[in-house]
This record gives structure tokens, sequence and C-alpha cells, in this order.
């Protein structure tokens, strides 16, 4: 290539160097594949490649649907999910909450136990981070239906300890470095400011591990909490199914994308197909984890810590209404349509 670009497959995007979180240092890939080394331009073009296949999942829920396409939601395309069938082939999530129903029909045998900080059992007893898992990746209700979970048990309740937290996510980093496999890291809950924490976060995000977070569901600058107040964090606000910020998620600069986070079906405990609604930031940044995932799988030369630039290069802009100043008024978009 003379033009100093990366290529990539149909329907995918020219993913400049990473710039860095919120304008801060950019964290170095140490341990994942970083294609043919080449470093890319600044230029973010749509490239001719190869075609691939594009499924539509008709009677989706609203969230995954929103998410690949630019327009707002019809009466048709607010339940079709357009995606490419590589959706998270390769990549592992890892959600960081109170565990995973792994036995839930819905991850088809991909999910499985990783490791449990809380001193109990590995049940998800509350649900939460089900929920999660199965927005992310889950056959019916998810973004990237082909990627593996990982549980990581860092609470029971839903109010998780940041040293459980720090703790799960530095076990994390280490599977994800000896795996070698494109690996993301959802933390399910935010709080109270903690440095040590949001340190963590750091490490973290600079060892090639992509940490994706919830801005927090107050209504206040997402700066002021853990672990979205990180500079390695990728922060996600939540939207509703009108294209509005939801009124409770948080906002501020601090802020890298808004995804669907408002009355959201997925996978739930209780019965091999269960499933359940909920809302939060949280439920936002689950549809984010898997589109890191689902780009990260149909995107050639993408990496880890390119991913992030992808994300927010391909959102819509100023979409959404309610969005105070100086909010970033991007919603996430998978860019399976035109």
């Amino acid at each position: 290539m003379s033009d100093g670009l990366w290529r990539f497959r149909r329907r995918d995007v020219l993913v400049p160097q990473l710039s860095g979180p919120r304008g801060s240092r950019s964290p170095q890939n140490r341990w994942l594949p970083t294609g043919n080394g080449r470093r890319p331009s600044r230029r973010f073009d749509r490239a001719r490649s190869r075609q691939v296949a594009i499924n539509t999942q008709t009677g989706a829920p609203w969230g995954i649907a929103r998410i690949s396409y630019r327009p707002k939601p019809t009466s048709v395309t607010f339940e079709r999910y357009v995606y490419d069938e590589r959706a998270g082939e390769g990549v592992d999530i890892y959600v960081l909450d109170t565990g995973v129903h792994t036995a839930h029909l819905g991850f088809g045998g991909r999910a499985r136990q990783g490791v449990n900080v809380t001193g109990g059992g590995n049940d998800d007893t509350v649900g939460h981070g089900t929920h999660l898992a199965g927005t992310a990746a889950g056959s019916k209700y998810g973004v990237a239906k082909n990627a593996s979970v990982i549980a990581v048990k860092v609470t029971d309740n839903m109010l998780a300890n940041p040293g459980n937290i720090a703790e799960g996510l530095a076990w994390t980093t280490e599977q994800a470095q000896s795996s070698g496999r494109p690996s993301i890291a959802l933390i399910g809950s935010c709080q109270s400011r903690n440095l040590a924490l949001d340190e963590q976060v750091n490490d973290a995000a600079r060892q090639g591990l992509f940490v994706v977070v919830p801005a927090g569901d107050d209504n206040k600058d997402a700066l002021n909490y853990s672990p979205s107040g990180a500079s390695g964090a990728f922060t996600v606000g939540a939207s509703n199914i009108r294209d509005e910020r939801a009124f409770w998620s948080n906002h501020g600069p601090g802020i890298d994308v808004f995804a669907p986070g408002f009355n959201i079906p997925s996978a739930f405990i209780g019965g091999p197909n269960t499933a359940n609604i909920m809302s939060g930031t949280a439920q936002a940044a689950a549809h984010i984890a898997g589109l890191a995932a689902y780009l990260l799988s149909t995107t050639d030369g993408l990496t880890t810590t390119t991913v992030r630039d992808a994300i927010t290069q391909l959102a819509t802009r100023d979409l959404l209404t309610a969005v105070p100043t100086p909010t970033s008024n991007l919603l996430a978009f998978n860019n399976a349509t035109p």
C-alpha cells in the first residue's frame, strides 16, 4: 500500500493511530497483534474490499437494532438488527460484575467462568452480569453473537467494592495477555471517585486491554466517578428509543459515546431461556463492549488500542437530543448499513 493506510473489509473503515482517551497519552499495545505494523494515517475513510455476508435479525431488541442504522428508527427498522455474520469471532469479552449464568442457552456454550473474587459462590444471583453479557454477546439479544464471554465475579449485589473490581481487572489483564486474543473488559458498575481503581483501569489500557465502563446514572459529570473518570476507560452514556440522552445518564467531557440503555431486554437468571428488561448506562456499555468485539472481528488490522477511535469516528454525530455541552453527541453505529 503506497498511501500508508490500513485497508479494511466492506462496510469497515480506515482507523487512525490512537490519539489517547480524552486527549491523554496513548496507551501502547504490548501483547496483541498489530497487523502489518504500519502507522495509520489520520484520514478516516471507507475502503473498497471483498464482500462479506450481512445478516438481518428480525424481532431484535431495539438497542442492537438501533446501532445498525444511522437515521432514527422507523416502525420497521426499530426491530431489525443488521450485522456482519462474523460478529465477534475470535474475541473475548470479560464481564466484571455479578457473575454470568453461563448455562443460558443464549450463549450457545460460548460463556465460561473465569474468576470469583467475592469469596462467595459463582452463580449470578442478581442477574445484572448475565443481562450485560447477553447484550454484548448473546445469540438473540447481543451485538457480537460469536464472541466468547468470561465471567469475572466482583460483587454479589451490584455494589461492587473498588478493590474487588481492581483485583478482577488485574486477573483479566493477565488472562488476556496469556491468551493473545483481542480482549475487552466490561465493567458493570460506577461509583464515587476512587483513584486506585482508576489507575488499575489505566494500567490495563496501557497493556492493551480495551476497558468499557458505564458513565453512571446520576445525571452528573461522569469525570467525578470511577471508573468512568479514568483516562484509560472508554466511557459510555445511555440513550433511549426516542434518540434522547436518558435523563439519568451522566454526561460531560468524559463521555466517549452514547448507546442504547433504556428498557433493554436481555438474558437473565432463573432458567435456560429467561429474559428481563433493565435500564442503565451499564446496559449502554454492554452494547459498546459488543460493538468493540464486532469491529475487532470484522476489520482487518484493528487492535484493542485503535478500536476506540473506530467506534467514535463511526458514530452518528449530533443526532441525540438533551445532550448538554460539552458532552460529545455521538451515537454508536456498527457500519452495517449505508
